[in-house]
């Protein structure tokens, strides 16, 4: 029960809450299950994203690293929560500036997530629009470019032009596009994504 209370929370964005009740739920797991049991990973791997979703990054991070060996042991290597933990750590990574590290991790990710989810499946698309990010962290502006150019319809069908992420995503690109000198297609997005963000954030919104 307290696991369900842990995920509805999440759900609705009260992530410190959420994040309380995973550790309790770990706890009970641990003691009753072992370290090792699907129940006690599911849980240790939603408070992961509890903190990713509250800026505690260095503690996700902990946390994926000492999950994913048993995420794999216990599920596969390919399995859809081991592979989402590790975008999840991908995530960890690049949100602390470690973005190296995580441009090589996402660069071993994206063909498997791509085979085993398949090419629309929403995690596959997030991880991209991860390394996407990380790429434009990292000075690649061409590279972030290429990649945002290339998954921008994608989120747009599969998701929803007007959805958040999908906004942030056009803007990333039109930044990228702007960083390489390329002025006039960098304005073309821009007034494109202007009265979309208008709608969905509101008209005085200046993000």
């Amino acid at each position: 029960a307290r696991y369900n209370l842990a995920i509805a929370l999440h759900k609705l964005g009260r992530e410190k809450e959420a994040a309380q009740e995973c550790r309790q739920t770990l706890v009970r797991f641990e003691h009753a299950s072992g370290v090792a049991h699907s129940d006690t990973l599911r849980t240790r791997a939603l408070l992961a994203e509890c903190l990713i979703a509250q800026g505690e990054n260095a503690e996700a991070e902990t946390q994926l690293r000492a999950l994913l060996p048993l995420a794999a042991k216990v599920w596969g290597a390919e399995h859809r929560t081991t592979l989402n933990c590790q975008s999840d750590l991908c995530q960890a990574l690049s949100d602390q500036d470690k973005n190296a590290e995580a441009a090589k991790m996402l660069r071993r990710l994206i063909p498997l997530q791509t085979q085993v989810l398949g090419p629309e499946s929403r995690e596959t698309l997030s991880t991209r629009g991860n390394y996407a990010s990380v790429l434009y962290n990292l000075g690649k502006s061409a590279e972030a470019a290429q990649e945002y150019r290339q998954l921008l319809p994608l989120v747009a069908r599969v998701i929803g032009p007007e959805d958040k992420q999908v906004l942030a995503l056009h803007a990333n690109y039109a930044n990228a596009l702007a960083d390489l000198g390329k002025s006039a297609e960098a304005e073309e997005e821009y007034r494109q994504l202007l009265p979309l963000m208008a709608r969905v954030f509101g008209p005085e919104d200046r993000q």
